[in-house]
């Protein structure tokens, strides 16, 4: 004998493909006509077919009998009905040998030719979702009548015999049961009555290796790799233990070490699920445990990322933060601290967030571990440049930038914040360079970030890139192909991660590229919707900043009243927030609605002068250009061409780089005129 393996028929994986070049969609197209069934070739019906193929696993034989049902019921009602795939795929081919006849005969007349411990296995294998290792067949095959050995001889049978799929690339080796088989040995499992305790064994081994991996930052440097690769397992674990006939102790300590995968795979709306369930049913004895911080925390940063910045988030990484101090926890002080802040600074309280940031820069002080010392980098450089101090703040994101360049820093970083902080800190530093004067340096840093972020493809981290280095620095260097490619990823990553303040961002970002573009109004359309989705999230940062933005397409619009409307809210939320990062801008945009409203060319030169001095004391050179700008454009146009290129042209001067991004020739060219 010479034994040849017949893989399954091969079947599209994603919408990007053509589903009728693959054998799978062929067979079954080819079948379903045989049968009397009208197939059109387009892309809607062949995503249907590739769909179902998938649920099938490219298997002939499932293939043929689904095809067969097509001219009865249809593709939809197909596809929608498989879940009952053994009373459905019925009545093949009469001259086919009677086990082909329906799919569950098949694999009935394969079980029979099982030994009884390989038919105990293949059902005690059902249990997992998706692919597991030899460790966790035998942790949760074996038993008091099948010793752990036995389970490797029948797992190596059931290869043979093709009831059990292996990753040919696989190491070490993983193994999984085809979706048709696994519904099948489920259907056994239930039979045998031995369901309950085959599925108490798999949370159980899924708890330990989980806590055995939480604090392993080194193992591996993909993130979605080690214990993120059993994520459906996981998921089945906890289904089971929140259900009705499972173990709710094994269901909360499984949610807190399940929180790491949440985080490094930004599943955070799954995140805010699992965590609510564990704490609702933690018991008297369970509060104020460290299960409990873990699961407070962890709620409370996912509920930050996922339904914005709300006062139950805020709650549950304070009643986190207690808890780690309470427990001296100094990670978990640590990571509340940086949650916390993030709050603090999308609620424009900056002055809170840098409190936050000393706090843990002296829980770090006198450490070597660039870990614990990047936290309170971090904070503190993100925070002191949302107050316009530039020369500190830079200080800290480059001491941030070096520590967190350490692999094992960023998988800390993503999986104890849910989001990476080289992405972090390389973002503040792209910032504060664009607002120093150095826009070429700030691009190449702003291109360094989005690049290390799409690599990584972590979907928060990348948001964050795209907010910051794919959007605000290509938007302020007038670079509208960087930045329509990023807002359109951005609302993409954003809406399949359901990260709706991302979401917002990206709609604002979309009205002023319309803007700059001269389409006022989608610019202002966009900018509304925006704003409106900004204010439901509590997003009060960019929410001053896209209400800015409304204001300028207001006064370009010459809807004079409005605009100065927004544009004295926008300089009024900013002054309440001491936001001096924004204040330059902010005081600028509203100098130009007060030339549009009302022609008050004294109150506009007053906003303006603030503005230019405001933007020289923070050393924000790129500011003060703009509102240089501003101003020897009034003083043109009041007759004084002379003080407006003494004003001008020593700010242009101290430019060393940067003249071919908007500003500069704007000025230019103004100067020019002059």
């Amino acid at each position: 004998e010479q034994i040849y393996p017949v893989s399954p028929l091969a079947v599209p994986n994603g919408e990007g493909e053509d589903p009728w070049s693959y054998g799978a969609v062929t067979l079954f197209a080819a079948r379903s006509r045989s049968s009397g069934a009208h197939l059109a070739e387009d892309p809607s019906t062949g995503l249907a077919v590739a769909s179902i193929c998938r649920q099938l696993d490219g298997i002939p034989l499932a293939i043929e009998l689904a095809a067969a049902r097509a001219a009865a019921l249809g593709i939809a009602a197909l596809g929608a009905n498989l879940d009952d795939r053994f009373s459905l795929l019925t009545g093949g081919r009469r001259t086919a040998l009677p086990r082909h006849r329906t799919l569950r005969a098949t694999l009935d007349w394969s079980f029979e030719f099982l030994s009884e411990p390989e038919r105990a296995i293949l059902r005690r294998l059902a249990v997992f979702a998706g692919a597991f290792s030899l460790d966790a067949a035998c942790a949760v095959a074996a038993d008091a009548e099948i010793a752990p050995s036995e389970v490797v001889d029948g797992l190596s049978s059931l290869i043979a015999k093709s009831l059990v799929a292996t990753g040919a690339e696989d190491t070490p080796a993983r193994f999984r049961l085809l979706d048709t088989t696994r519904a099948y040995a489920l259907e056994k499992l239930t039979e045998s009555g031995e369901g309950g305790a085959v599925s108490r064994r798999h949370a159980e081994y899924y708890r330990d290796l989980l806590q055995a991996a939480a604090e392993d930052t080194t193992s591996v440097d993909d993130p979605r790799a080690g214990p993120a690769a059993e994520i459906d397992n996981v998921r089945a674990a906890l289904a089971w233990a929140f259900g009705p006939e499972g173990d709710t102790t094994i269901g909360v300590a499984l949610g807190a070490a399940a929180v790491p995968i949440w985080f490094e795979m930004s599943l955070l709306t799954e995140c805010c699920m699992w965590t609510e369930k564990a704490l609702g049913v933690l018991d008297a004895a369970g509060l104020g445990t460290n299960q409990e911080m873990v699961l407070q925390y962890a709620l409370g940063c996912s509920l930050m990322f996922a339904r914005g910045m709300n006062d139950r988030a805020y709650a549950t990484l304070t009643r986190a933060r207690e808890l780690a101090e309470h427990h001296e926890d100094l990670t978990y002080q640590l990571r509340t601290l940086a949650g916390l802040a993030a709050m603090h600074q999308r609620f424009q309280d900056y002055q809170g967030a840098v409190a936050l940031g000393r706090r843990a820069e002296e829980l770090v002080k006198g450490s070597f571990d660039p870990i614990a010392l990047s936290f309170a980098e971090w904070i503190l450089g993100s925070s002191l440049q949302l107050l316009g101090e530039y020369p500190e703040a830079l200080t800290y994101a480059q001491r941030a930038y070096a520590h967190t360049a350490i692999p094992a820093a960023r998988r800390a970083h993503i999986a104890r914040l849910g989001r990476d902080g080289f992405v972090s800190a390389g973002s503040t530093m792209a910032i504060i360079l664009w607002a120093q004067g150095l826009p070429d340096q700030s691009a190449q840093a702003a291109r360094n970030v989005l690049a290390d972020a799409e690599a990584g493809n972590h979907p928060v981290s990348l948001c964050l890139a795209l907010t910051w280095c794919g959007c605000i620095i290509p938007l302020r260097l007038g670079d509208m192909r960087t930045a329509q490619r990023s807002i359109a990823r951005l609302k993409d990553h954003a809406r399949n991660h359901g990260l709706s303040a991302y979401y917002a961002n990206g709609l604002c970002f979309e009205g002023q590229l319309a803007a700059k573009r001269g389409d006022l109004v989608a610019a202002e359309r966009l900018l509304r919707e925006g704003l409106k989705n900004l204010r439901q999230t509590r997003s009060e940062t960019f929410y001053t900043v896209s209400l800015t933005g409304l204001a300028e397409v207001l006064t370009i619009s010459a809807e004079s009243g409005e605009s100065l409307a927004a544009a004295e809210e926008a300089v009024q939320r900013a002054e309440r927030a001491n936001a001096l990062w924004w204040m330059p801008e902010a005081l600028r945009i509203k100098g130009e609605a007060l030339l549009s409203c009302n022609g008050d060319t004294n109150a506009a030169e007053d906003h303006f002068r603030r503005s230019l001095d405001l933007a020289h004391r923070q050393g924000a050179l790129s500011w003060e250009l703009r509102a240089g700008t501003s101003l020897a454009r009034l003083l043109r146009d009041q007759g004084h061409p002379a003080d407006a290129e003494a004003l001008l042209q020593p700010i242009y001067d101290r430019f060393t780089e940067g003249f071919d991004t908007a500003d500069l020739k704007a000025a230019e060219a103004l100067l020019d005129r002059l």
